[in-house]
C-alpha cells in the first residue's frame, strides 16, 4: 500500500470569520484541471517522517515555503483513499 502525506493549511480571517484552505489543483495549474481541488499531497519517500514528506509535497507542489520546522501543526490521523493508497494529513 502507497503511503502518502498532506498538509491542510488554513487561516481565520477576522474580517468576515471565515475559515480560509490553501488548496491546489493536481499536476499545476493547467487549465483542464481548473475544477479539480484538492490539498497538498504525496508519496512518502524511505527515510523520510510523515511531516518531512508533508512538508516537501506542499512546497513542491505549490512553491511556497511557508512551512517550516517551527510551524505549529497538529496530526489528523490517516484515510484510505482507495485500495492502494494511505494518506497521513
Amino acid at each position: 500500500m502507497e503511503i502518502c502525506s498532506g498538509v491542510i493549511l488554513y487561516r481565520y480571517n477576522s474580517e468576515t470569520n471565515d475559515v480560509e484552505f490553501f488548496m491546489c489543483t493536481p499536476c499545476g495549474p493547467q487549465w483542464v484541471n481548473r475544477y479539480w481541488w484538492s490539498f497538498p499531497k504525496g508519496h512518502v519517500e524511505d527515510g523520510e517522517t510523515i511531516f518531512d514528506a508533508a512538508v516537501r509535497e506542499f512546497r513542491e507542489e505549490t512553491n511556497c515555503h511557508i512551512i517550516n520546522d517551527e510551524t505549529k501543526y497538529r496530526y489528523l490521523g490517516s484515510v484510505k483513499q482507495n485500495s492502494r493508497k494511505k494518506v497521513h494529513i
